[in-house]
């Protein structure tokens, strides 16, 4: 049997140098900025911000304003030798838990540079702009670690970063650009971790997750399932199911271990959650008829509108990616390509 660490097929021996990955980020960087000149002159234009009035006024960018200043007190209470965590604050409402309004994803936590407040929606928009660019940045680096060459590198790449969630999403929510910015750079620790090198990248990646949003870490949880299942018949030759359970251990324990370390911030979410007016109603009913499923008319749906213009089936659920992916699955599917690819 051929060892995961041995086996690279799909994969060139030779990898990307510094000055070709430093030539790589300069032509990103150069298209993302022409794309984002295209694709938002319309709100120059129009002189309107990125801040959706139905959520972005009354909530991000007030989670902005008061992460950042919650950063800089603690950091000026710690310079004064004050190490106490502030927990609850009398300001928020009429008293509330801070991680109600403190967010711990790390992009957020910029909002430490936050100083004015009437510039507040015009570093709410930078802030969106730089968390696109890093999607791209996140799915560079795993097809690199992939060892793909740059041309198909930043095809994919702009088709991933340019899709209807961005344009339609991140712009309303910033913080859904969460669980397409930490994809990519799970797959690289779960590479590793298939490959048996090493699990430290997987735990950290996980517990980056789980801190930033437990909802997008469950759904970036079910893709990596369906990647493990094909990586298991690329990477094994011989003994898949003794491989397969050996591999399933060692991807439970990592993400458990990335799990316990950000429990301390998932227990609050999680039972905030369930207190919700979105997760039951004044009877005590769930709002949502399944937690499993949104019904065999929503999968029709979703299909239908799958390169469609941007279109909502149900919930802010849309796909529309790029025309060009209709190819890409046949050609993935079909031919040599085909018979490499194996559960």
């Amino acid at each position: 049997m051929q060892s995961a660490g041995q086996s690279q097929r799909f994969l060139p021996e030779k990898q990307v140098g510094r000055r070709e990955l430093l030539k790589y980020f300069g032509c990103y960087t150069v298209i993302f900025i022409l794309i984002s000149l295209i694709a938002f002159h319309p709100f120059a234009e129009n002189e309107t911000s990125f801040v959706w009035k139905i959520d972005g006024i009354p909530q991000y960018m007030l989670w902005l304003k008061y992460t950042g200043s919650y950063l800089r007190t603690l950091i000026k209470q710690l310079l004064h030798g004050n190490f106490t965590l502030p927990m609850y604050d009398f300001n928020i409402g009429m008293g509330s838990d801070v991680r109600s309004f403190f967010k711990t994803e790390p992009v957020e936590f910029l909002g430490i540079f936050l100083i004015k407040d009437n510039m507040t929606w015009f570093f709410y928009g930078l802030l969106i702009l730089l968390r696109i660019y890093l999607i791209g940045v996140a799915f560079s680096c795993y097809g690199f670690y992939m060892r793909k060459d740059g041309s198909s590198v930043l095809a994919g790449t702009i088709i991933y970063t340019f899709s209807s969630y961005t344009f339609y999403h991140i712009l309303r929510h910033p913080q859904f650009a969460i669980g397409a910015m930490l994809l990519p750079l799970l797959l690289i620790g779960l590479e590793q971790v298939i490959h048996k090198k090493n699990m430290l990248f997987y735990t950290l990646m996980v517990a980056v997750s789980l801190l930033s949003s437990y909802y997008f870490l469950f759904m970036n949880t079910a893709i990596m399932g369906v990647y493990a299942l094909i990586r298991l018949g690329d990477v094994y030759d011989s003994h898949r199911v003794r491989e397969f359970f050996k591999m399933l251990g060692r991807i439970i324990v990592s993400y458990l271990l990335g799990c316990g370390i950000s429990a301390v911030f998932f227990a609050p979410s999680i039972a905030s959650f369930f207190l919700s007016a979105r997760s039951s109603s004044s009877t005590g009913t769930t709002v949502t008829q399944s937690l499993l499923t949104y019904g065999a008319t929503r999968i029709v749906r979703l299909f239908l509108t799958l390169v469609a213009p941007i279109r909502e089936t149900g919930s802010i659920t849309t796909i529309s990616v790029s025309v060009l992916i209709l190819p890409a699955i046949i050609l993935l599917f079909s031919g040599k390509v085909r018979k490499k690819v194996s559960l």
